[in-house]
């Protein structure tokens, strides 16, 4: 699904092939018009597939992938686009395999996922979160998957077996710092741009509701895809889902829980793109893709 990151409205087709013609990644600005359509490739590759993208304040934007050739090697990097839609870097990233990523406040390029053996299993000693500058280099490595009791991996899912499988990790920007949501892990995360841990957050998933809005014993409700924002109040929100319909939850840290947020039910529904300072962007509406910026109430 679309995300707010940036400046732009994000989206990118998941998979395509050697054979399949057209543009893996578009950007729209916040009117609405369509300002940048490529196509992230490598000349090798007979697929490539695409994790996760990000864009930054001044227009470039990032994405996470990994290219597969007819033999089928595995090559995972991360490419970043100029505002024109030219593929001014691409680096490869293996061992280590980006799963989602976020431009830091400086400029840098931030990506968690895990680092992979021969055997492809993942060493529990490197890092999960690395970090690049603008030329690609990388600049440091944090969070050792051995840190994290609930997740193999915690970039992706499902972790929870009562969550479901939408469990990719979701990177936000404020600032002076990065935000993790990893659902596999069940954790909220906060890194300064200098690397340095602001703190780590456990929590629990919400109780899932039946069609009559009573709870489902044994099942938790889902976050829908990469529906969360980072406020600029430091308030961490996400749209949740479950049979009884859409609702919006806000992350309470001290307890380790999401709490409802009490928003005209209008707003509430709403799916979430992201933030945008301490506005938080928003569908219009059920069925209604186009943009609104909800600054209050919410």
């Amino acid at each position: 699904m679309p995300k707010w990151s940036g400046n732009y409205l994000l989206q990118f087709v998941i998979s395509r092939t050697s054979q399949e013609a057209g543009p893996n990644v578009r950007a729209w600005d916040r009117t609405g018009k369509l300002v940048l359509e490529t196509r992230v490739w490598s000349p090798d590759a007979w697929q490539v597939t695409v994790f996760d993208i990000a864009g930054s304040t001044e227009g470039e934007v990032a994405v996470a992938g990994a290219a597969y050739t007819n033999s089928g090697t595995r090559t995972p990097f991360i490419a970043w686009v100029s505002p024109s839609g030219e593929t001014r870097l691409a680096v490869r990233t293996s061992p280590f395999s980006p799963e989602a990523l976020c431009f830091g406040p400086d400029g840098s390029v931030w990506a968690l996922g895990a680092h992979y053996d021969e055997s492809g299993l993942i060493e529990p000693e490197r890092g999960t979160l690395q970090q690049y500058d603008r030329q690609g280099k990388l600049v440091r490595e944090l969070l050792p998957r051995s840190s994290f009791a609930n997740a193999v991996n915690p970039a992706l899912g499902p972790g929870d077996p009562a969550h479901g499988p939408a469990g990719r990790a979701v990177l936000m920007t404020l600032q002076d710092r990065i935000g993790i949501l990893s659902k596999s892990a069940r954790e909220w995360i906060e890194v300064d741009s200098a690397g340095n841990l602001i703190g780590r957050w456990a929590f629990s998933w919400p109780e899932a509701r039946n069609r009559n809005g009573e709870p489902e014993a044994g099942k938790k409700r889902e976050i829908i895809g990469n529906a969360a924002a980072f406020r600029a109040n430091g308030d961490v929100l996400a749209t949740f889902w479950d049979p009884a319909g859409r609702q919006v939850y806000r992350l309470d840290r001290a307890s380790g829980r999401w709490l409802p947020v009490a928003a005209e039910s209008d707003i509430a529904s709403r799916v979430m793109f992201g933030a945008d300072g301490n506005s938080v962007v928003m569908s219009k509406g059920q069925g209604d893709q186009s943009l609104i910026w909800v600054d209050s109430g919410i």
